[in-house]
């Protein structure tokens, strides 16, 4: 079951990879960059519920507690610290854009405002940046799954 979880977030990563480098340039609309952001962090989701089910942990509502306890998992998925920081960075920006006041593009960024009238910016290279890592992180859990399965 695990492992259907880990084809699921690698079946929507790969659909926001094809954002990034198909869909994009021939749009060229900065605001696919929330769809995009939303889906990396979908995905992200998907992996951590995976891990979850393979170490057999309940999967809390609120996100952060999730987060933490999958912390504690990550370094044997093959996760470093950095990683780890950088991940719950991404999944922290979802969760602000969903609680942002308003959005608009300027020139190669979107900037969503949030509460208390704070800035923020997704750009196209840091959406690639966080494709990379959801990359990497996600082929690393399906490697450490695939082999607790045997």
């Amino acid at each position: 079951m695990a492992n259907s979880k880990i084809e699921e977030a690698k079946r929507i990563l790969k659909n926001a990879d094809r954002m990034i480098h198909v869909t994009f340039p021939v749009i060229g609309e900065n605001r696919l960059f929330v769809k995009i952001l939303e889906e990396i962090g979908k995905s992200m989701d998907m992996m951590i519920k995976a891990v979850f089910e393979n170490e057999n942990v309940k999967t809390y509502s609120e996100k952060n507690l999730n987060f933490d306890v999958f912390s504690r998992f990550s370094s044997k998925y093959g996760i470093d610290p950095k990683e780890l920081d950088e991940l719950k960075r991404l999944l922290e920006m979802v969760e602000r854009h969903k609680k942002s006041e308003m959005e608009f593009s300027r020139k190669d960024k979107l900037v969503m405002m949030s509460e208390g009238l704070s800035l923020e910016t997704i750009s196209l290279e840091r959406l690639k940046f966080h494709m990379s890592l959801s990359k990497d992180m996600l082929k690393r859990a399906e490697n450490t799954l695939s082999k607790s399965v045997i």
